[in-house]
């Protein structure tokens, strides 16, 4: 059985997301990749990529200005443009915690 359904609803659910509340003049605060995530924390919520196969981190503190997102492969990539520069992930799935009561926003668990 394979995971790129559950991978594509939870892009999917990110976007539905970004259309209501986006990211857009939210400061990026940290960046850290580990096993193959890459966890970036936004002031009231973290966004982590899994199965990451490529980053370029951007220079903290940042100001998210915009970003696209695109199917590649059995994954997909994210571009962030910054005050600072570019932030680029390539993963295969992506999560998303609300910092406040962690609750898991995507895949909607907690929501």
């Amino acid at each position: 059985m394979s995971q790129r359904p559950r991978a594509d609803a939870n892009l999917e659910a990110l976007g539905r997301f970004w259309r209501r509340s986006p990211f857009h003049d939210r400061s990026i605060e940290e960046i850290t990749a580990l096993n193959r995530r890459v966890v970036i924390r936004l002031a009231d919520l973290t966004l982590i990529v899994t199965g990451a196969t490529d980053l370029e981190r951007c220079e903290l503190p940042a100001v998210w200005l915009r970003e696209s997102l695109m199917l590649a492969g059995e994954g997909f990539k994210l571009d962030v443009e910054t005050e600072t520069g570019p932030l680029r992930v390539a993963g295969s799935d992506i999560r998303l915690i609300r910092n406040s009561d962690l609750a898991m926003l995507i895949p909607p668990i907690d929501a």
